[in-house]
């Protein structure tokens, strides 16, 4: 193949002059495999962080719930205190919530000899009761 430049001469590329390079754009990447070419969203909306962190949280209760040497299968009342914007979160993550553990009810009060926890950077107190 032959490119004529700006300033009018002729070049002669052949294949191993040129080499093609597949980029996504910013906030993509880009995945590319012999038969395939996949394009994922990296962008992080306020609903995939807001649910990213009611799964930490979820976390965190399991791992209280084992400390605490509970059945499995046992049903529990879970108090929690954290900021009302985190309150509003678990409020809105409900089902997430119930299908993870195995609550009857979360209430957003404080109780006598509450853990701390830390979630991304958020203090979290609960108390599991039995």
């Amino acid at each position: 193949m032959q490119v004529v430049l700006n300033s009018g001469d002729t070049v002669k590329l052949t294949k191993e002059d040129v080499l093609v390079e597949r980029k996504g754009r910013d906030d993509f990447a880009l995945l590319e495999g012999s038969h395939f070419l996949t394009l994922l969203d990296t962008n992080v909306t306020r609903e995939l962080k807001e649910e990213g962190l009611v799964r930490e949280i979820i976390r965190a209760v399991q791992t209280y719930r084992k400390e605490l040497n509970l059945p499995v299968d046992l049903r529990v009342d879970l108090f929690i205190q954290a900021h009302t914007w985190l309150q509003n979160v678990l409020v809105e993550h409900d089902e997430l919530m119930q299908r993870n553990l195995i609550l009857n009810n979360v209430h957003f009060e404080g109780k006598p000899d509450m853990r701390s926890f830390h979630v991304e950077g958020n203090e979290i107190k609960m108390f599991i009761k039995s």
